[in-house]
C-alpha cells in the first residue's frame, strides 16, 4: 500500500522494504518419521507440488453463451494443508499433518528490523539522480498524512533519517554567508569612497550579477547546492572588482570638471581594455577545474563554471550598467576645509598608518628579507604539517553502525547481540531515534546487522568527535558482537561498499594467497594507532559440514548426485515447493526439515534419501561428514578474489594515508 504510493511520485527512483514478513505456508519435515512411514523427500515435494495445480481449464460454448470453466483446487492455509493426502500406506491415507509440522509462517523468517525496539518495517526512499533530494523530501512529506488515514490508528508511521535536513541546513548556512559578505562588501566600498551615491553603484552590481548568474545557471543545468552558493559567495568580492575600478575613474573625471555624462564615456572607454583583461585572466585560473576528470572534476567543475559565469556577467555589467548610472551622479560639492566625513577621516589615518609601515620596511631592508625568508620555510613546512584529506567529516546528525558476530552464530543469537547493541545505543544521552536491521542482503551476511542512529539537534548534545568516540568506547564493551561506528556523510566515495568510513581493496590470483595477504595488512594495521576499528571480509571461521561421498557405493545403491542434492537443498535450504495464488497476491509453500533437527548430535545422519530400488536409504550409507572451517562468502572483482578491508581514523589523524612498504612485503 504504501510502497506503490510512494513509487508514483515524480522524483523517486525506488522503495525497497526493510523487515517485511510476507505470508507463507512453511511445511517443517521430521526426517524419523518420514523413514518410520517409508516416505521421501522427493515423494513429499512431489505431493504437495500437483496438489496446488492453478492454470487455466478451458470454457464451455453453447450455443447462446459462453462459459469459463474453473475449478477449485487452490489450498490455503495450513490448515488445509494439514490435511493434504501425500500417500497411501496398508489401505490408510497418509496426511502431510502426519509427517510434518505445517505453519502459516513468512517467507523469511532469517530478517527482522526494530525501530526504537519494537518491530517495524523500513522503508528507504531513493531518489533519481537527475531529481532534487529537497523536491523529492517534500513531496514524500506531503503524501503521509493521506497514508496515516488510511493506515489507521493501530500503525504509526514515523519519518527517520532524512537526508534533505542537513543540505537544508548547509543552504541555510551558505545563504546568511552570501548575504553577510555582500552587506561587509558594500560597507567596506562605502569606507573607501566617502558617498552613498558613488557607494551605491558598485554595491548595484552584486545582485544584478547573481541574479544574472542563476539564470545562466539553470540555462546550463545547474543547481543550487553547497559548490556552486559557496561558488556565488566567492564570486561576491570578485564581481564588484570591475564596478569599483569603472566607477573610480569616472568619478576622477567628475572631480576634474567633466560633465557625469562625459565623464562616463571617457572613463568606462579608458578602463575597458583593463577590465576585459583582468576578467579574462582570472576565468583562465579556473579553466584547470574545467578541464579535470574523475570524481574530483565531478564535483570542482560546477565551481569552476559558477565563478566564471558570474564573472564574465559582472565583466558586461561592468561596461554597460554601471556607466549608465555613473553618468547620473550629481556634481560633487566642495567640502569645507575641517569638514571632512567619517569615511574620509579613517580613510586618512590608514594611509598614515600604511605610509609608517612602508617607511619602516624600507628603512630596515634585511630584517625584512629574513623576515620573508622564514616566512616562506614556515609555509612549507605548515604544508606537509596540516591534516590532509579529500573531504572535511560533516556532522550531519546521522551515523550508520555495522555489526558483526562469529561467522557460524545462528540468527537467534544474532538477534539477542543486536538488541544488545540498541540498548547501549538508546541510553545514549547524544541518540534520538536507532533503527536496527539484520539478516542476509546483496551487501551482507547473515552474521552481520546494520543500524541507523539518528542524533539529538547539535544544541542538546556534543560535538561529533566526542559522540564517536563515546559511541565506540560503550559498544566495545559488548562481549561477542563487532560493532563500526561511521558518520553519515552527504558525499561518500569508493567503487567497494564497506563498514567503515575508508576501504582498502586486496587482490590476489587465489583464495589462499589473498587470505595470508589481507589477514597480514590487517594485522599490521590493527597494531597502529593510526587505524582504528580494522576489519576484514576475508575470515576462515565459518562452520561447515563437509559431505565426502563414496561414489562407487552410492552407484550400486541407485542414488545421483542431482538426487543427493536436491534432497539437501529441499531440506536445508528453504525450498519453495507450490504457490497459492490470490485475487491480488500470491504466497509461497516452503518446505525445509523441522529446525529442532539442529539439535541433534549428527543431524545430516537422520536423512534418508530413495534409491533405484524405492527403499529409503540413510546418508551416513554412502557418505561421511567432517567438520570444517570455510569463508560464508566470496567477493570477486575482475574475476578474481578480493578482500575489503575497512578501517577509521582517530580525531586529528590525517586522512593521506600510505602503507609502508615492509607491510605487504614478504
Amino acid at each position: 500500500m504504501i510502497s506503490p504510493r510512494l513509487s508514483a511520485i515524480a522524483g523517486v527512483a525506488q522503495v525497497t522494504i526493510s523487515g517485511s514478513q510476507k505470508y507463507a505456508v512453511r511445511i517443517q519435515l521430521d526426517p524419523l518419521t518420514l523413514a518410520a512411514r517409508g516416505i521421501g523427500v522427493d515423494e513429499v515435494e512431489r505431493a504437495v507440488r500437483t496438489a496446488n495445480a492453478h492454470t487455466p481449464v478451458g470454457s464451455l460454448a453453447r450455443s447462446d453463451q459462453r462459459l469459463t470453466i474453473d475449478v477449485s483446487t487452490q489450498l490455503g492455509d495450513a490448515q488445509a494443508w494439514r490435511d493434504l493426502i501425500i500417500a497411501n500406506r496398508n489401505g490408510r491415507p497418509l496426511r502431510l499433518g502426519d509427517v510434518a509440522k505445517v505453519i502459516d509462517s513468512v517467507e523469511d523468517n532469517q530478517r527482522a528490523s526494530r525501530y526504537n525496539g519494537s518491530p517495524a518495517l523500513v522503508l528507504a526512499v531513493q531518489r533519481r539522480p537527475d531529481a532534487s533530494t529537497i523536491d523529492v523530501v517534500d513531496k514524500v512529506r506531503a503524501a503521509l498524512p493521506r497514508i496515516r488515514e488510511e493506515l489507521g490508528p493501530g500503525v504509526s508511521l514515523t519519518t527517520m533519517n532524512d537526508r534533505s535536513h542537513p543540505i537544508r541546513t548547509a543552504i541555510e548556512d551558505v545563504s546568511f554567508t552570501l548575504v553577510l559578505t555582500i552587506g561587509l562588501v558594500c560597507a567596506v566600498l562605502y569606507l573607501g569612497i566617502g558617498r552613498l551615491a558613488t557607494t551605491l553603484i558598485p554595491s548595484v552590481t552584486i545582485p544584478v550579477s547573481l541574479v544574472a548568474t542563476f539564470a545562466a545557471m539553470y540555462a546550463l543545468g545547474l543547481s543550487l547546492d553547497n559548490i556552486t552558493l559557496l561558488a556565488l559567495t566567492l564570486s561576491v568580492g570578485l564581481v564588484v572588482d570591475d564596478a569599483i575600478v569603472v566607477t573610480d575613474n569616472i568619478v576622477r573625471h567628475i572631480e576634474a570638471g567633466d560633465a557625469p555624462y562625459e565623464a562616463a564615456l571617457k572613463g568606462a572607454k579608458e578602463v575597458a581594455f583593463t577590465v576585459i583583461s583582468i576578467t579574462a585572466s582570472l576565468i583562465a585560473a579556473f579553466i584547470p577545474l574545467l578541464l579535470m576528470d574523475g570524481v574530483v572534476g565531478r564535483i570542482l567543475s560546477p565551481f569552476a563554471i559558477t565563478v566564471s559565469v558570474s564573472l564574465a556577467i559582472s565583466a558586461l555589467v561592468s561596461l554597460s550598467l554601471t556607466p549608465m548610472l555613473a553618468a547620473r551622479l550629481p556634481n560633487p560639492r566642495q567640502r569645507e576645509a575641517g569638514h571632512a566625513s567619517l569615511a574620509d577621516r579613517a580613510m586618512s589615518g590608514l594611509t598614515r598608518g600604511y605610509g609608517v609601515c612602508l617607511d619602516m620596511s624600507l628603512r630596515f631592508r634585511p630584517l625584512m628579507l629574513i623576515l620573508f625568508l622564514i616566512s616562506l620555510v614556515a609555509s612549507g613546512w605548515l604544508f606537509r604539517a596540516i591534516p590532509k584529506g579529500f573531504l572535511p567529516q560533516e556532522d550531519v546528525g546521522q551515523i550508520m553502525i555495522s555489526t558483526r558476530a562469529r561467522q557460524d552464530v545462528s540468527f537467534a543469537a544474532m538477534v539477542e547481540l543486536q538488541r544488545q547493541v540498541e540498548q547501549v545505543l538508546r541510553a545514549s544521552p547524544h541518540v534520538a531515534e536507532v533503527v536496527s536491521e539484520i539478516g542476509a542482503t546483496v551487501s551482507t551476511s547473515l552474521n552481520e546487522g546494520r543500524l541507523f542512529v539518528e542524533l539529538k539537534a547539535k544544541a542538546d548534545r556534543s560535538p561529533l568527535a566526542q559522540v564517536l568516540t563515546d559511541l565506540r568506547r560503550d559498544l566495545d564493551q559488548l562481549a561477542g558482537v563487532e560493532s563500526l561506528v561511521t558518520p553519515a556523510q552527504n558525499a561518500r566515495m569508493g567503487s567497494q561498499s564497506g563498514r567503515s568510513a575508508y576501504q582498502l581493496t586486496v587482490q590476489a590470483q587465489s583464495l589462499a594467497e589473498l587470505e595470508h595477504w589481507s589477514a597480514r595488512l590487517a594485522h599490521r594495521m590493527s597494531q597502529d594507532a593510526m587505524f582504528i576499528g580494522v576489519t576484514s571480509n576475508a575470515h576462515e571461521t565459518a562452520l561447515q559440514a563437509t559431505l565426502d561421498v563414496d561414489h562407487d557405493k552410492a552407484r550400486q545403491l541407485g542414488i545421483t548426485a542431482e538426487q543427493l542434492r536436491e534432497t539437501l537443498h529441499t531440506g536445508f535450504a528453504t525450498r519453495q515447493a507450490a504457490t497459492i495464488h490470490g485475487s491480488a497476491d500470491s504466497h509461497q509453500v516452503l518446505i525445509e526439515f523441522d529446525p529442532r533437527l539442529a539439535r541433534a548430535i549428527d543431524p545430516l545422519d537422520l536423512v534418508t534419501i530413495r534409491s533405484a530400488s524405492g527403499a529409503l536409504i540413510p546418508l551416513s550409507s554412502f557418505a561421511t561428514i567432517e567438520r570444517t572451517a570455510g569463508p560464508r562468502s566470496i567477493s570477486q572483482l575482475g574475476q578474481r578474489p578480493v578482500a575489503t578491508i575497512s578501517f577509521d581514523t582517530p580525531v586529528g589523524i590525517a586522512r593521506q594515508i600510505q602503507l609502508p612498504r615492509e607491510w605487504t612485503e614478504g
